[in-house]
């Protein structure tokens, strides 16, 4: 290390700092893009199931606990690996097997949501349910979707990393 490299340099003479500043460039952009749709799907899922509750409420999160007990991991190895380490890929799959927790967890929280008296006035009001979702409930939920927007980001990072360590994961150019 040297005030023109702070990481030091490698035995070929590459600047180690600048190496990990271009690794961190692209895992960046997987976590963000990843975390950003494993929210947003999460929060309309949850919230739709729960404004509609009933059978419909029966049927989603009878696929998302399905979804829940699936082997993701081994799945995202294999889909990742077969795609030859392509990062778009990667965002796809991380995306498809990411959601489901979140969608569990703000499910929750919207079930008590559809009880709040502007949510009951907006339906004797005729205003559409899924408006009444994307309205009412989702922005009301804001907070959580932060955090879980936070949260994950660092989970796909982690997933990332640990699909990486083992080969499976974004291959170097």
């Amino acid at each position: 290390p040297s005030a023109e490299h702070i990481f030091g340099t490698n035995s070929a003479g590459n600047d180690a700092y600048a190496q990990a500043v271009h690794g961190l460039q692209r895992s960046l952009v997987i976590a963000i893009t990843v975390s950003l749709l494993t929210t947003v799907i999460a929060a309309v899922v949850g919230c739709t199931a729960a404004y509609f509750g009933g059978r419909v409420e029966q049927v989603v999160l009878g696929i998302v606990h399905f979804l829940l007990v699936v082997p993701s991991f081994l799945i995202l190895a294999l889909v990742s690996q077969r795609a030859g380490g392509d990062w778009r890929a990667l965002i796809v799959v991380l995306t498809v097997f990411g959601w489901m927790y979140n969608a569990r967890v703000i499910w929750s929280l919207a079930t008590s949501l559809r009880e709040r008296e502007y949510v009951l006035a907006a339906r004797f009001m005729g205003v559409g349910p899924f408006r009444i979702v994307f309205r009412h409930l989702i922005p009301n939920i804001g907070s959580l979707l932060i955090i879980t927007f936070t949260l994950g980001v660092v989970a796909t990072v982690q997933g990332e990393t640990a699909l990486s360590f083992i080969g499976f994961g974004v291959q170097p150019p």
